[in-house]
Formats: C-alpha cells, sequence, structure tokens
C-alpha cells in the first residue's frame, strides 16, 4: 500500500512539473506577426448626433500612422511597448505568443482637469483598454481600437 501511494505522488509531481513546463515555454515564443487595425470610437460632442455620424463613428477605419501602447497587462503600467502603424494601417513585428491590451497615447498622459469629473472615473478610463489582440499561431491579427470620451476632462455642453 505504500509502495502504491508513493508511486501514484511520484507520477503526479513528474506530471505537474511536465505540465507547467510546457505552459511556461508557450508564453516566451516569439511569434513574426503583421497587425492589421482598425478603429472606430465614441461620440464625445454636445447635442446628441444624427444617426449618419453615429454609423461612422461605429464604422471601423484603417489606424494609418498612428502610435498606440501595448501591455500585457490589462491596465497601464510601466511595461508598456509603444507601437506606430503604416499609412496602410498595419505594423509588422516579433511579439510572444499571448494576450495583449491596447492603450491610446491620450490616456498615458491623462491628467483630472474637469470639476464634473472625479478621480476614480479618470483612473477608470484612464485603465480600461482600447482593445485587445491575442498572438498564437497566426502570422496576421487583426484588431480594432475603440476610442472612448475622455473621462478626466470637463464634459463638453
Amino acid at each position: 500500500m505504500t509502495n502504491t501511494l508513493l508511486s501514484v505522488l511520484i507520477a503526479l509531481l513528474f506530471f505537474s512539473c511536465a505540465t507547467q513546463k510546457n505552459d511556461s515555454s508557450q508564453n516566451n515564443e516569439s511569434m513574426d506577426v503583421t497587425l492589421n487595425v482598425t478603429m472606430t470610437s465614441n461620440y464625445c460632442g454636445g447635442a446628441p448626433p444624427p444617426e449618419e455620424m453615429l454609423e461612422k463613428l461605429n464604422t471601423p477605419k484603417k489606424f494609418t500612422n498612428q502610435s498606440f501602447f501595448v501591455s500585457t497587462q490589462k491596465s497601464l503600467m510601466d511595461n508598456l511597448i509603444e507601437m506606430k502603424t503604416t499609412s496602410a494601417g498595419t505594423l509588422d513585428i516579433s511579439l510572444e505568443m499571448g494576450t495583449y491590451y491596447v492603450f491610446l497615447p491620450q490616456k498615458i498622459s491623462a491628467k483630472l482637469s474637469g470639476n464634473d469629473k472625479s478621480e476614480a472615473e479618470c483612473e477608470k478610463w484612464k485603465n480600461t483598454p482600447n482593445g485587445s489582440f491575442n498572438v498564437s499561431n497566426e502570422n496576421s491579427v487583426s484588431f480594432n481600437i475603440h476610442k472612448t470620451c475622455d473621462d478626466c476632462s470637463p464634459m463638453r455642453m
């Protein structure tokens, strides 16, 4: 009975170590990928806009010649990577496999400046990603960046 229990414990230990090794090696594997980036945005004006304007804002457009930041964390951290798209809205890069969260540059430098906004609202907006994408076994990754209204600035009238 003791030998059987010992054999089972040793087998579980080896299985556990093998599983951990496989998981960590997948996270460190880099892939050459082409990112195809589009953008949509919220309406951030005062009076309600016409339906055509809302449709235009919700229609993805190529995100051309613009910078954005990515992180493997779901909030703004020190390890942000800056990226810039081409005139075609693409970017060729080598990235480790995994999920990346996208932040627009305005969130990096935003500071609370409106009397009608709270520090908590501002921080929540800053730390909410504008999009995300996953690098796996595909050579091409398409994703959308959604620009939201600035919760650190005063409301527009």
